[in-house]
């Protein structure tokens, strides 16, 4: 990966900056890379980047001498050189000749490729009888104030123009290539049918939005580097072949998101938003269509005094710990560091004091978001009312692409307790009993953690408990941990109890998730007991020794807390999440056998799923099993309403 490198050079007494990225061998030709009307964006800076990396020696132009505070303001700093040829065409080839200076372009054929007003500039270079090999213009305005002159362009051309760019009509293009013929110049044009302002390009597109004038970073299949930007949204291994978007968006505002949908709606092109955390079954990786990265929506506003939460789509949970801890404030969110808040939420999200806090979504006061038709809506109770209450539980899948979530946060526990305690896997049948007794004499904000698994020290077989107890004080929280204190003499304890104060961002520390593994995963509510959850289990030695079997539930049984008005709708005092973990693809089959075999096991104590975490790829009931009947019915008729054309993707199925 090559490193940008300032060149300072000038057009008269304005001072410019051009971005030199250089091979890392001796360069195969040099190129002149024209940036769009913003200057060097970071779309313009990957596409240099990637001149770089195939052997080019290249240079970002600087058109102004400084970036532009916005769109408006890089309008009016391309008005003051774009209008007068002989003004333009100065600063351009005071960029040509500070690139051809350089040492290493030396007897090298030198390209300008440019990009909207970059490729407008890449002409006008060319039409100046600039000494270039060739100019290439992708989706660039193709007006000038002074045409070439016959025999006047050296450069071989290459225009790729999207036919229904509203910027350059027909009239434009016609003129153009009367201008080219009788300029004798050797020159191709590309149109693509129906496309507006992008073209299939070497790598990632800057797309604008005409509405709006927002851009956004699009790659497409088939692109050089697609494949390293797909498998970069692919958390989960083992589906590291499987399914492919045709284009994947990267955005970093809501407005660039709606740009995005507009794009896909015009292109016929279904939508399908990802936030950035983790997915079992990678549901927003589909093949065909838009998947719309929202990871860059990472802010994060806190009002300490309302006790609320602005955050973007692309927060991952442990970063929002930390932000709130340092305003005393917290909020249940899930159990893994790098959960993102936008799947976890839609999901519904059951967290770290769930039991005393309720289920996230029970928390959402309102959502920002992008509609089928492209529009940029706030949903809460009484504005889009149905929108939020969708939202709050429905799932990845989801009929609009929200960018935004509005949290009611809480003050952080005066105290949390952590315990825990290993027994070898032989101890279920004497702990079955005791589990059940000790969780039902719990407080309910006690969460209950029993995990089958190869001990991480020992390597055997084990369960390991795992309780956390938030409280105003140390001593109330051991005091609600109080009917775990003794757990049977007959059960075989590897090592001894634990129980520490800790802080609330400390928790995650007690449940990692390792990255960069393939993943089976699976899960199911209850309301039997968490003894009878075991006796059901823990016989079933797993495939991998990274695999375990999580059964969760909550002091005295209850569920925690669902949210008033919101699609989700099913739960259970207790639950299981099946999770097979492995390296090598010839384990796949085994894997996933396993938790088939976990889950079946399961099947007689199932009261349904947790759409966050249920393989909905494994057959089309599932999605029933996540939602009561009237739920889903309502969920339907909300999605008919918003999303008629069906523009983004809908539940995953197998």
């Amino acid at each position: 990966m090559s490193v940008f490198e300032e060149l300072a050079y000038s057009d008269g007494p304005t001072a410019l900056t051009g971005l030199l990225a250089r091979p890392a061998g001796r360069a195969r030709a040099a190129v002149l890379v024209m940036p769009t009307i913003m200057n060097a964006t970071p779309s313009v800076e990957a596409k240099a980047q990637a001149l770089a990396e195939l052997g080019y020696l290249a240079l970002i132009a600087d058109f102004y001498g400084r970036t532009p505070a916005d769109f408006d303001d890089a309008r009016t700093l391309a008005a003051a050189i774009r209008p007068e040829p002989m003004v333009y065409r100065l600063r351009l080839r005071a960029a040509l000749r500070a690139l051809a200076l350089r040492p290493e372009a030396t007897d090298l054929p030198i390209a300008a490729i440019g990009f909207c007003m970059g490729g407008q500039a890449a002409l006008e270079l060319a039409r100046d009888g600039a000494p270039l090999f060739a100019a290439v213009s992708f989706h660039g305005l193709l007006d000038t104030g002074l045409p070439a002159d016959p025999g006047g362009i050296p450069a071989r051309i290459l225009v790729c123009h999207g036919d229904a760019d509203p910027m350059v009509p027909r009239s434009q293009v016609l003129a153009f290539w009367e201008e080219m013929d009788a300029a004798q110049a050797q020159w191709h044009f590309h149109s693509c049918k129906a496309g507006r302002q992008c073209w299939n390009c070497s790598t990632r597109c800057s797309v604008k939005d005409p509405m709006t004038g927002a851009s956004i970073d699009l790659i497409q299949r088939g692109d050089p580097g697609y494949d390293a930007e797909r498998a970069r949204v692919i958390w989960n291994k083992r589906l590291d072949t499987a399914r492919a978007p045709e284009a994947i968006v990267t955005v970093r505002s809501a407005e660039e998101a709606a740009a995005a949908v507009r794009y896909a709606r015009e292109r016929g092109l279904r939508v399908s938003p990802r936030s950035g955390g983790h997915h079992y079954e990678a549901a927003p990786l589909r093949d065909g269509g838009l998947l719309l990265d929202l990871g860059g929506l990472d802010f994060i506003e806190i009002d300490a005094e309302a006790r609320t939460a602005r955050v973007g789509a692309g927060v991952q949970g442990g970063a929002l710990a930390e932000a709130l801890a340092a305003h005393g404030l917290a909020f249940p969110v899930g159990h893994c560091v790098d959960v993102g808040l936008g799947g976890y939420l839609l999901a519904g999200g059951y967290g770290w004091n769930a039991g005393e806090w309720g289920a996230a979504c029970a928390n959402v006061i309102a959502i920002e978001a992008v509609t089928a038709d492209g529009a940029v809506v706030l949903a809460d109770d009484e504005r889009h009312p149905d929108l939020v209450w969708a939202a709050r539980g429905h799932g990845a899948g989801f009929f609009a692409a929200i960018t935004a979530y509005h949290l009611r946060v809480f003050p952080v526990p005066g105290a949390i307790v952590a315990w825990r305690c290993a027994f070898t896997a032989a101890s279920a049948p004497v702990l079955a009993d005791w589990l059940t007794a000790a969780a039902a004499a719990a407080h309910p904000a006690v969460e209950i953690g029993c995990f089958l698994m190869d001990h991480w020290e020992t390597g055997e077989p084990a369960i390991v408990l795992r309780l956390s107890a938030c409280a105003d004080d140390e001593a109330e929280a051991h005091a609600r941990l109080a009917s775990f204190a003794s757990p049977p003499a007959a059960a075989e304890k590897i090592g001894e109890i634990r129980a520490e104060a800790v802080a609330f961002t400390d928790l995650f520390k007690m449940s990692p998730m390792p990255g960069g593994k393939r993943v089976a995963a699976d899960h199911m509510w209850s309301d039997a007991p968490l003894g009878d959850l075991l006796r059901a289990t823990w016989q079933l030695a797993a495939a991998s020794p990274h695999s375990t079997v999580d059964l969760i539930g909550f002091g005295g049984g209850a569920p925690p807390a669902g949210p008033a008005h919101g699609a989700l709708s099913v739960g259970g005092g207790t639950g299981a999440g099946i999770y097979a973990i492995w390296d090598d693809p010839a384990d796949d089959a085994a894997n996933r056998d396993w938790v088939r075999r976990i889950d079946a096991a399961l099947a007689p104590l199932r009261t349904g799923r947790y759409v966050g975490e249920a393989d909905l790829t494994a057959g089309p009931e599932r999605r029933a099993e996540c939602f009561t009947p009237e739920t889903l019915e309502r969920l339907e008729a909300i999605r008919t309403r918003y999303d008629p054309d069906r523009l983004f993707f809908a539940y995953p199925e197998g």
